[in-house]
């Protein structure tokens, strides 16, 4: 009789085993269907930026790629700025009114004629303020995330020095230890992939 228990015991206890795993292998399958697309193609992809950089978005990544190639920006600045300014949220909002992944006010929008609330266009306007930011500073690029953060006419105003405003500083201070340049001229596209090591580019980028 004590033999017959046993026995019924371990069959009992197998299933259970069984049962567990296969609720634990659900879970997974599950996790990873519902899981954004965004986040599993960043596991499985290789990031394009240089240096192994990625936002954890591939689309993501290949826009500010893209991007950077098309207007002349290193897509190192373009992702650090973006990593300080929404940290990759496309739905970010200051209480300046700052929009977006590269946290664009209306105003900046309007001037580079772009929407501000489209991901794509919010990134290519940004990028185009950089751009300009740095031809206007001659590759300063202290100064152009100076007058990134807090307008040109405030650092044109100081001087053309960087802002003593702690917010300001912190931010060029935060950015250009991350990026470790503090000189950027703006490029040609095929100069921007090569200094940025990127060897794959949209073709529609040029």
């Amino acid at each position: 009789m004590q033999l017959s228990l046993s026995s019924f015991a371990k069959q009992v206890l197998l299933k259970l085993i069984v049962l567990a795993t296969v609720i634990t292998v659900v879970a997974v399958l599950q996790s990873r269907a519902t899981a954004p697309v965004g986040v599993v193609e960043a596991q499985v992809a290789q990031t394009i930026l240089p240096e192994g950089l990625t936002t954890g978005y591939a689309e993501l990544d290949q826009q500010i790629a893209d991007t950077g190639a098309k207007y002349g920006v290193d897509p190192k600045l373009i992702y650090y700025v973006m990593r300080q300014e929404s940290r990759f949220k496309q739905q970010a909002l200051s209480p300046k009114n700052a929009q977006g992944l590269m946290q664009l006010i209306p105003a900046t929008a309007e001037r580079f004629h772009v929407d501000i609330k489209n991901p794509e266009q919010n990134i290519e306007g940004g990028v185009l303020y950089l751009r300009w930011l740095l031809k206007h500073f001659d590759g300063d690029v202290r100064l152009a995330l100076a007058g990134y953060n807090a307008g040109e006419r405030t650092v044109e105003k100081c001087g053309n020095q960087v802002p003593e405003i702690t917010e300001t500083r912190n931010y060029v201070q935060n950015i250009t230890a991350a990026y470790g340049k503090t000189y950027h001229p703006v490029m040609q596209p095929a100069q921007a992939r090569a200094a940025g090591g990127i060897t794959t580019v949209n073709v529609e980028a040029e």
